[in-house]
C-alpha cells in the first residue's frame, strides 16, 4: 500500500477517452485491468466525458465514476498544420475548468491520462501541481508536425507509459528516456474462460452452421474500417475458398465507415463462395469466440500501437497471421511468430501464409500451443504486475 503525506492510500485519478456503450476498445480494456490492479491499495477514481461500457464496467468494480464531457485532440495523434492553433483551443477549453474542480475536489495525488488524444486532464492536472501519468496506446502519425506533437504530449507530463516500444518510439528519438516506460497489456486467464472452450467453440460454430470438419479463418477488431484491412482479409478469402472447399471466414467488427463496409460486402456477394463468409458487429464476450476460430489474421494497415486481438489469440493458442504494423512487429518477434508476419499490403504473401496453416492441421496444432506458451511467459499477468510495480514505485519515489 502507498500512503501519501495525509497518512492515507494515494487517490490516484484515472481519465479516459471518448467511448462508445456497445463496444470497448483495446485501450480501454487496458485501462480497466490498470484499475483493477492499482484499486487494491490505493483509492481509484475515474472521469469519462461520456457514459460508455468502459464506465459500466468500471462502476462494477466498485469505482467511483464521474462524467463531465471534454473534448479529444486528433490532432495529437494525427498531427498537422493545424495543431498549433487546436493546442491554443486546448489551453482555453471551458471543460478544463470543470476537470480543475474535480481533481483539486478529490485532493488527487496523481492523475493518470489514457491516449494520447486526450489532453485536457493533462492541462487540468498541470494546472494544480499534480503529477501526471500519461498512457500511449498509439502510434503517432510520423510527419513534419510529430515532434510538435510529442513536445505538447511531454510539456504537460511527468511520465510516459507505453504499450509498446513502437508507441514510444518518437519520444526516445526526442530523448525522453528517462521519463518512459514501456507496461505492455496482458490477459487474466479467467477471461479466457478455458474450462468452457470446448463448449463455447461448439456453441458459436453452430451458431454459424459450420460442420466440425469445417476449417474457420478470423478477422476481428472493434470497427470494420479501411485501416483494419478487412478488404484485404476478404481478398485473401476469395482466392482461398476456391483452393479449400472447407473453410470459412469470419469478419466482426462495427461498422463505422458505411461506404467501405458496402464495398467489402459488394467483393463477397461477387464470389462464388458468398455463403461461406460470416460477418458480425462486435461481441461483447469475444473471448466465447477465440474457442471457435482456427486461424486469426491481422491485416492491419495503420501501425498498431499493440494489438489486443494479437494478444488474446495468442492466449488462446491460436496461430496468427499478421501485416508488420508497428506494435505487431514486437509481439511477433517476442513469441517467435516472425515467420508469420508479412510485410503490411503484400496480399499474395498474407495468403500463402495463411494456406500454409490451412494445409497443414499438425503445424497450427504446433504453432498455437507455442503461441500460448510465449504468451504466458512473456505477457502474463504476473509479469504485467512486476513491472507495473517497478514503474509505480518510481513514480511515487519521485
Amino acid at each position: 500500500m502507498v500512503i501519501n503525506e495525509r497518512g492515507q492510500k494515494k487517490t490516484i485519478v484515472f481519465c479516459a477517452h471518448k467511448g462508445e456503450d456497445d463496444h470497448i476498445t483495446g485501450a480501454e480494456n487496458y485501462l480497466l485491468f490498470l484499475m483493477k490492479e492499482m484499486q487494491k491499495h490505493n483509492h481509484c477514481i475515474l472521469i469519462s466525458p461520456i457514459h460508455s461500457m468502459l464506465t459500466s464496467k468500471v462502476k462494477k468494480l466498485a469505482i467511483q465514476v464521474l462524467i463531465t464531457p471534454y473534448p479529444m485532440s486528433w490532432q495529437l495523434w494525427k498531427p498537422d498544420e493545424t495543431l498549433t492553433k487546436q493546442q491554443k483551443q486546448l489551453l482555453s477549453d471551458p471543460s478544463q475548468k470543470q476537470l480543475v474542480s474535480i481533481i483539486k475536489q478529490k485532493k488527487a495525488d496523481l492523475v493518470i491520462v489514457n491516449t494520447c488524444v486526450n489532453p485536457i486532464p493533462a492541462l487540468a492536472a498541470k494546472q494544480l501541481g499534480v503529477p501526471v501519468v500519461w498512457i500511449i496506446s498509439e502510434v503517432i502519425t510520423k510527419n513534419l508536425f510529430t515532434k510538435q506533437a510529442v513536445s505538447f504530449i511531454n510539456q504537460y507530463s511527468n511520465w510516459i507509459i507505453g504499450v509498446s516500444y513502437a508507441v514510444l518510439k518518437p519520444f526516445h528519438q526526442a530523448n525522453l528516456h528517462q521519463k518512459t516506460f514501456v507496461l505492455y497489456p496482458t490477459v487474466e486467464l479467467k477471461q479466457l474462460q478455458l474450462p468452457l472452450m470446448k463448449r463455447n467453440r461448439e456453441i458459436f460454430r453452430h451458431k454459424l452452421r459450420l460442420k466440425n470438419t469445417d476449417l474457420l479463418v478470423g478477422c476481428i477488431a472493434a470497427y470494420f474500417s479501411p485501416i483494419k484491412g478487412f478488404d484485404h482479409f476478404i481478398k485473401v478469402a476469395v482466392s482461398l475458398c476456391i483452393k479449400h472447399h472447407h473453410v470459412h471466414f469470419l469478419l466482426i467488427g462495427k461498422p463505422t465507415d458505411k461506404a467501405f463496409y458496402r464495398k467489402c460486402k459488394r467483393l463477397i456477394d461477387q464470389s462464388r463462395n458468398k455463403h461461406k463468409f460470416h460477418l458480425l458487429q462486435f461481441e461483447t464476450n469475444i473471448y466465447s469466440v477465440y474457442p471457435a476460430v482456427d486461424i486469426i489474421v491481422i491485416p492491419s494497415l495503420v501501425d498498431e500501437g499493440f494489438s489486443l486481438v494479437c494478444q488474446e489469440s495468442l492466449f488462446s493458442a491460436k496461430p496468427v497471421v499478421a501485416y508488420q504494423s508497428g506494435g505487431l512487429i514486437e509481439q511477433f518477434r517476442i513469441t517467435n511468430n516472425e515467420h508469420f508476419i508479412v510485410e503490411k499490403g503484400n496480399v499474395p504473401v498474407l495468403e500463402n501464409k495463411v494456406s500454409q496453416l490451412i494445409t497443414n492441421p499438425n503445424l497450427r496444432q504446433k504453432v498455437g500451443e507455442e503461441n500460448r506458451v510465449a504468451a504466458m511467459n512473456n505477457f502474463g499477468v504476473d509479469h504485467f504486475r512486476q513491472q507495473l510495480h517497478f514503474i509505480f514505485r518510481k513514480v511515487f519515489n519521485n
